[in-house]
């Protein structure tokens, strides 16, 4: 039994449109998680650059100089987390910047642009987001134990995290159930 549907312009012109709308709240959230960890990078870098050697009148007992040279030696592993995010973000903002190459010009390459947009959604929800999840978590942790107000910076990373995971399974689904293009006739069995 053949059923012709034809995909009209206006149904791909709302597709296209979904996928752009996630695609523009990937970029943000890449930009966003960019910047924090930016921020954290230098943080981290400044922490690192106070020398921090050992003060023979504190003897390293819990007085302000210890716990200014403990911060330090965990300014080295929260700079790696950091350095870390900032490349991972650049996977959040490739990835959003699939839907807006599907231009009038390229209609013939949509649907690899769909799929390239959902492969991309779907390792970043496997691999990257948990990463920059974990590490945000984690950051929190360490930042939290030093420097109470240095902990918002890996909580809202953390964050945007699992917003990048609900939008990037969300996004990917929409690419797989939601958006056909490129098949004028159907064959259903």
């Amino acid at each position: 039994m053949n059923i012709h549907n034809t995909d009209n312009e206006a149904s791909n012109e709302y597709r296209v449109k979904t996928l752009r709308v996630f695609g523009g709240i990937q970029i943000g959230i890449g930009v966003l998680c960019g910047i924090l960890s930016l921020a954290g990078v230098i943080t981290d870098s400044v922490n690192l650059s106070k020398n921090c050697d050992y003060n023979d009148n504190s003897n390293y007992n819990y007085d302000d100089y210890y716990y200014r040279c403990d911060w330090y030696y965990y300014a080295s592993p929260l700079l790696a987390f950091d350095i870390v995010c900032v490349i991972f973000s650049g996977w959040f903002i490739l990835t959003g910047t699939f839907p807006f190459c599907m231009t009038p010009r390229r209609q013939s390459r949509w649907k690899c642009l769909k799929i390239a947009f959902m492969v991309c959604c779907i390792v970043g929800a496997a691999i990257f987001v948990p990463t920059v999840f974990s590490l945000g978590v984690v950051g929190a942790i360490f930042r939290a134990e030093y420097k109470s107000g240095a902990a918002v910076l890996s909580s809202i990373i953390a964050l945007l995290g699992f917003v990048e995971l609900v939008i990037a399974i969300v996004a990917s689904s929409f690419c797989c159930c939601c958006s056909s293009f490129g098949s004028s006739e159907r064959t259903f069995v």
